[in-house]
This record gives C-alpha cells, sequence and structure tokens, in this order.
C-alpha cells in the first residue's frame, strides 16, 4: 500500500502561516548573508553595501562589521587613514595609522569590481596594495624615502581573536623605524617590529599575499609574529630589511605553519635575513628560500634560536651570511630537516650549527646551474624544484 502524504490532507489554514514563517525565514538569512559582506574600491563613496555602492575606506568597512564578514576590494591602492589604537577617527597620514582587523573579518583582494562570486577574482591581474607609503615616492632599498611611512600597515592585535583573514594582496611601505609602542585591543605593538604585518596573540591565516619592501629597526621587517601561532601559504616575502629577520620573525609561538613560500631577497642586518625563529616550533614545507643576506652575523637564509623546527622539501639557495650562509642553528632543542636542498651559498658555506642535527638530509650540485639538477648523497631520489605556487 502507498504511504499516504500527510502534508496533502493538512488543512490550508494550519499549512499556509508555517510556509510563510519559512520563506520569511529563508529571505532574512539571504539578506543577513548579503548584509556581510562589504565592498571596497578606489574612489568609492557608499556604503559598502554592493560594488555600485562601495567604500574607499577600507578601516570603515572592517569597523562595520561587528559579527564578522567578508570584504571584497577591488584593484588599486589603499593607505591606512586611521591610527590603530584609535581605528574610529581619521587621522591622515599619522605614521601610527595601520589597517587593523577584528575577528572573523575576512579580507579578499583581487577583483575588477564586477565580481559576484569569490572564484571570478584574478589577484595576478588585478593587483590590490595595501600601502604605508603616505607620499607615494619609496624606492626599494632606500630607506631615507621611507621616512613619512606608517610603522605598519596591517595589525593583528586583538587578543585571542579568531577566524581573520588576508588573501590576495600586496603589503608594502611599512617602516617600523619609531620608539615605544602603542596599544592596540590591550596589547603594546612595538614601533620597531613588523614594518608590513605586526600579529601579536592572534592566529590570522595569511595566504596569497605578496609581502614586499618594507623594513623595521629591529624585529621582522616583513611580517612579525609573537605569542601565539602563524599560518602563512602561498606567498612571496620579498625585499624586506630588518636588523633580525629581515622577511619574516616569529617569537614564541608555539607552532607556525609555513608553507608553498618563496622568501627571497631580504635583508637582516643582523641574523636571519629571510627568516628568523625564537623559541618557536615552524613547521616550513615545499618553499624556496632564496638570495636573503645576514649583513653582520648568522644565517642569511634561516636561522633558529631555542626553536624545534621542522623543514620539508625546502630549496636553499645563493643565500649570504658570516656565518650560516644558508642556514644556522643555534638551538636547542634540535630541529628536523626532511629532504632539504643547499646549494649556491656563499661565505662559510651552508650550514652552521652549534648542535648536531637529526635526519639532516643534505643536496649536492650535479653541476652547476642554479639548481636545475642535483645529485643526492643519500639514497633519496633526485630532488626536484619545491612546487610553489603564488
Amino acid at each position: 500500500m502507498r504511504p499516504r502524504m500527510l502534508l496533502n490532507h493538512l488543512p490550508t489554514s494550519k499549512l499556509l502561516p508555517g510556509l510563510i514563517a519559512f520563506v520569511f525565514l529563508f529571505l532574512l538569512a539571504e539578506q543577513s548573508t548579503a548584509q556581510h559582506t562589504r565592498y571596497v574600491k578606489p574612489g568609492g563613496t557608499g556604503d559598502g553595501s554592493s560594488w555600485a555602492q562601495a567604500s574607499s575606506d577600507l578601516q570603515a568597512m572592517i569597523n562595520s562589521l561587528d559579527a564578522g564578514g567578508d570584504i571584497w576590494v577591488a584593484r588599486g591602492t589603499y593607505k591606512p587613514n586611521r591610527k590603530a589604537n584609535a581605528p574610529n577617527t581619521v587621522t591622515p597620514h599619522n605614521r601610527d595609522n595601520a589597517f587593523v582587523l577584528r575577528a572573523y573579518v575576512k579580507i579578499y583582494g583581487g577583483f575588477n569590481g564586477s565580481e559576484t562570486k569569490l572564484e571570478q577574482r584574478n589577484p595576478d591581474v588585478n593587483v590590490t596594495v595595501l600601502s604605508g607609503d603616505f607620499n607615494g615616492n619609496d624606492i626599494p632599498g632606500n630607506l631615507s624615502t621611507y621616512s613619512e611611512n606608517a610603522y605598519h600597515v596591517v595589525v593583528f592585535g586583538a587578543e585571542y581573536a579568531l577566524g581573520m583573514l588576508l588573501d590576495g594582496l600586496t603589503i608594502r611601505g611599512g617602516n617600523a623605524n619609531g620608539t615605544g609602542s602603542i596599544t592596540v585591543n590591550t596589547r603594546p605593538i612595538s614601533r620597531s617590529h613588523g614594518g608590513g604585518i605586526y600579529i601579536s596573540e592572534v592566529s590570522p591565516g595569511l595566504t596569497h599575499l605578496t609581502v614586499m619592501n618594507n623594513a623595521a629597526s629591529d624585529r621582522g621587517g616583513g611580517i612579525y609574529s609573537e605569542a601565539f601561532s602563524s599560518n602563512i601559504m602561498h606567498a612571496t616575502i620579498r625585499g624586506n630589511r630588518a636588523t633580525n629577520g629581515g622577511g619574516i620573525y616569529i617569537r614564541s609561538n608555539t607552532y607556525s605553519d609555513l608553507s608553498y613560500l618563496v622568501i627571497r631577497d631580504n635583508i637582516g642586518t643582523h641574523d636571519g635575513g629571510g627568516l628568523y625563529s625564537y623559541n618557536s616550533s615552524p613547521t616550513l614545507t615545499n618553499s624556496l628560500i632564496i638570495g636573503n643576506e645576514a649583513t653582520n652575523n648568522m644565517g642569511g637564509g634561516l636561522y633558529f634560536s631555542a626553536s624545534m623546527p621542522v623543514l620539508t622539501n625546502v630549496t636553499i639557495s645563493r643565500n649570504k651570511a658570516k656565518q650560516g650562509a644558508g642556514m644556522a642553528n643555534d638551538t636547542r632543542p634540535k630541529g628536523t630537516y626532511l629532504v632539504t636542498t643547499m646549494l649556491g651559498t656563499k661565505e662559510d658555506g651552508n650550514v652552521e650549527k652549534k648542535e648536531a642535527t637529526v635526519n639532516m638530509v643534505l643536496w649536492t650540485p650535479a653541476k652547476d646551474d642554479e639548481g636545475q639538477r642535483y645529485r643526492s648523497s643519500t639514497s633519496f631520489p633526485v630532488n626536484k624544484t619545491p612546487l610553489i605556487h603564488k
């Protein structure tokens, strides 16, 4: 016997109110979802509710998302217009200005300003820049032209906040050469750390970024991250400068996932031209460390101190330092280095270590053709250049 369709036997007077309520709640949910996406484009004067009503004030759109949401940013250059410790007040060209993210806010770049779906954007074509260069006069490598720049371009300082993301953006022109600190959401933010991105006690996602031409007088010219974890994937860290950790400085992080990175042409005037890790447990995978320099001391490519690093399928090439041109490991406990290519570094050699490392695999060039062919000194198969994604 075919089962009865009970719905057909319900009185219309009982069915209709429920159906109306369902439709109302569905439309309300759709409206709520739409209201949680903001749109930003150069010259926009609207409330950010659509591309047609886009705003040009990125920080205002961040501030508007009390419960979190997405911000779609069209190609162009955007400069912070509010102090990191007072994001509701416009203060043009103040060196304490920065873009300050809040919990559950995700910022996506790479749009042309007409897309209706996230997957339609193209960050390689529609370059979207967050810049601290107020005068627009930076000459890469000439820090005298950075004198008016913001101390930080982006600050993540919301204590233990979750769900924050930067995706498809270029971060450039930060110059953390100040003294003292400012307080952002209870966190002290040093003016001498993290010219490009400053991360304090949060774990944001940083994906498909280019972090370039930033500087810091102390730590982390490109990125400074402390006291939590860093998740940086599919990114290029290039042309940044600091005393320690020209590209990236990681401090007291319980775990850091660093994968599919190109860390190149960064300078640490003391230690760690490409990356400096202190008291942390970074995992570096499928990455290229090339052309970095520790001018006066150790670790041209990588420098580890009191850290427990794990490197897998990493190519370290043509870095320079007085000691440990490719990598310096001045650390206890020891680290793990698996299928790691070292070649073409200058000064005293590839690795300087005070403690023996475990599972160390060093690859030697079969011929000097800048990394295209290698011969392993172990039973591992011939290594190939790591898969690098933008």
